[in-house]
């Protein structure tokens, strides 16, 4: 059953002091850098091009939210960050827990996770 969206969450607060923050850690200290999902899917210059086109063509809504972000929105769950998660008539469900997502090494890795689930 294909979800009705899913919902990337980063282990990491929003505003741009925080992002520049986060930048900076994962560049000075990318072992210790606590969000996996940041680290593969971007770079100090944005979003990577083929991520973002992946993310296009799954023909479905996908969001991505900071962790403070997270905590307000409809329909959240307390896991551990950072995750995906996929919602069903409203409702979130993990979708890739935070062990998958942690375990990702690169984008394509992660691209065949999330399309892996979708099948």
């Amino acid at each position: 059953m294909q979800p009705e969206k899913l919902v990337f969450v980063y282990n990491a607060k929003s505003g741009k002091l925080q992002g520049l923050l986060d930048l900076l850690h994962k560049n000075i200290s990318p072992r210790t850098y606590p969000c996996q999902l940041c680290a593969v899917t971007y770079t100090n210059s944005g979003m990577l091009p083929e991520w973002k086109q992946f993310i296009e063509s799954l023909g479905m809504p996908v969001e991505f939210l900071h962790k403070d972000e997270w905590l307000h929105y409809p329909g959240a769950i307390q896991e551990p960050l950072p995750a995906a998660f996929a919602y069903y008539n409203g409702l979130a469900q993990v979708y890739i827990p935070d062990t998958e997502m942690r375990a990702v090494t690169d984008v394509q890795a992660l691209m065949k996770l999330t399309q892996s689930k979708l099948i």
